[in-house]
């Protein structure tokens, strides 16, 4: 049973390990505006820039459990598949551009994805919480079904956080090729 919680966490980690080398000099969209944007401050101050990667993970993911919501109304189960990937797309390359950008020392970088990644963990203890709370004596309810859902998203918030960690904070190939 274990094997199922770890190996697609060691997938999601190797996979990141793998994108962080991509640069976004490599994908040629160094465009006018990225350039701009590099030069603001906040990518090259530690609290700014990890504030600004904490809020782009909270929209993200807030965007993303939206989309969710409205799928489950809408009725239309195979959308999961299509809003899972193309979140998880968005993020990824959203802190592609993020690393790519950064103009401060590898270690400022590793603690502003530090401090960007609390969403993550702020919402893992969230979730660890409610599932301490669920009350074992619902009268109708089951907690099977709430209990498998909440370990889910505690598991996704783990494997995001890490990525998000792996991708931002760790140097890449290119890190010695800055111009």
């Amino acid at each position: 049973m274990i094997i199922f919680l770890i190996a697609p966490w060691v997938v999601a980690v190797a996979t990141a390990f793998i994108l962080k080398n991509i640069h976004i000099k490599d994908m040629h969209l160094r465009s006018k505006a990225l350039n701009e944007l590099a030069k603001k401050q906040w990518f090259s101050d530690v609290w700014k820039s990890g504030i600004t990667l904490f809020l782009l993970n909270l929209i993200t993911a807030g965007f993303s459990l939206v989309m969710f919501i409205l799928i489950t109304y809408l009725d239309l189960s195979i959308l999961f598949l299509f809003v899972g990937s193309i979140g998880i797309l968005v993020t990824v390359f959203a802190w592609i551009v993020f690393r790519s950008l950064w103009t401060g020392s590898k270690k400022e970088r590793f603690v502003s994805a530090l401090i960007g990644t609390s969403f993550y963990i702020i919402a893992a203890i969230f979730i660890i919480i409610y599932i301490w709370q669920i009350d074992q004596n619902l009268n109708n309810d089951s907690i099977g079904p709430r209990v498998f859902a909440l370990y889910i998203a505690l598991y996704l918030s783990i494997n995001a956080g890490s990525m998000c960690i792996v991708t931002v904070g760790l140097p890449s190939n290119h890190d010695d090729k800055r111009t």
